[in-house]
C-alpha cells in the first residue's frame, strides 16, 4: 500500500514497509552479502574503491582510468 504526503508543494510517496526496522534489516542483509565480497577481492588485491561523492564525470573518469591499465596490460 502506498500513501502520498504533500508537505507544502512537494509530494512524498511512501510504502507501508518504509520504516526504520525494515531499513535496518535491508542494510544488515546488504552488509552480510557485501562485506565478504569486499574482503575477498581486497585479499586478492583486485579491489578498487571510488569516491562516489565526487562529480559524476570525475567518478566515470576514475573508473575508466582504473580499468584501462589492466585491459592494456592484457593486450600486450
Amino acid at each position: 500500500t502506498y500513501s502520498a504526503v504533500a508537505p507544502q508543494s512537494a509530494f512524498l510517496i511512501t510504502r507501508d514497509d518504509d520504516n526504520i526496522d525494515v531499513m535496518r534489516n535491508r542494510f544488515r542483509a546488504y552488509r552480510n552479502t557485501a562485506d565478504p565480497l569486499i574482503a575477498h577481492y581486497r585479499a586478492k588485491n583486485i579491489l578498487t574503491a571510488f569516491d562516489g561523492m565526487k562529480a559524476p564525470e570525475d567518478v566515470t573518469e576514475a573508473i575508466f582510468r582504473s580499468i584501462d591499465g589492466p585491459v592494456r596490460k592484457r593486450r600486450k
